[in-house]
């Protein structure tokens, strides 16, 4: 009565259904958590970053930087030379430079020191909120003033753009003037 092609397709079709409607048991997700119990410095973690070696870079708020090779934990704090203790942003360059972003600076890892850039050396702003690099390699270095732009090569400020922001009133305000 049907033909065979007809059947196949049948049961294609309800091996399908049957199979779609089946729930996922291959999928399980294994996680491991890491507190000060194992070293990290502080449990509020702003950023984490992956080097280029494979360690993981571990931003925090309020303990520093963590570089967590898959066992162990090394804290870095202001003792190192890193600028504050409160780091929001890390970043790896071309040059594979990390970059520090923090709420007092931009630091870098020159080998095992750190050094940092700050509004003394011409930064717009000394909280650092974002770190990324153009095409030619400048550092664009984003503040709570506007932008910097640095040569990592020579790791100076090559440029500043400052923000004028103007902040709009509140939707429920009066404002009471003349337009001309």
């Amino acid at each position: 009565m049907y033909s065979l092609k007809f059947k196949m397709k049948y049961l294609i079709l309800v091996f399908f259904l049957i199979w779609a409607n089946t729930p996922s048991l291959g999928q399980q997700f294994h996680f491991k958590n890491y507190s000060l119990e194992e070293g990290l410095s502080r449990s509020g973690v702003y950023h984490i970053l992956q080097d280029h070696y494979g360690f993981l870079w571990i931003a925090t708020d309020g303990g520093g930087i963590c570089k967590f090779d898959g066992i162990h934990f090394k804290n870095y704090t202001r003792q190192h030379g890193l600028a504050s203790e409160k780091v929001r942003i890390i970043f790896e360059d071309k040059n594979k430079v990390l970059w520090f972003g923090t709420n007092n600076g931009l630091s870098f890892l020159n080998g095992e020191q750190f050094e940092t850039l700050t509004t003394e050396d011409g930064l717009s702003d000394n909280f650092i909120r974002s770190i990324t690099q153009d095409k030619a390699g400048n550092l664009w270095v984003g503040t709570n003033r506007g932008i910097s732009i640095i040569d990592p090569s020579i790791k100076q400020i090559s440029k500043k753009i400052k923000n004028k922001f103007h902040t709009p009133p509140p939707s429920n305000a009066f404002i009471i003037g003349r337009h001309n």
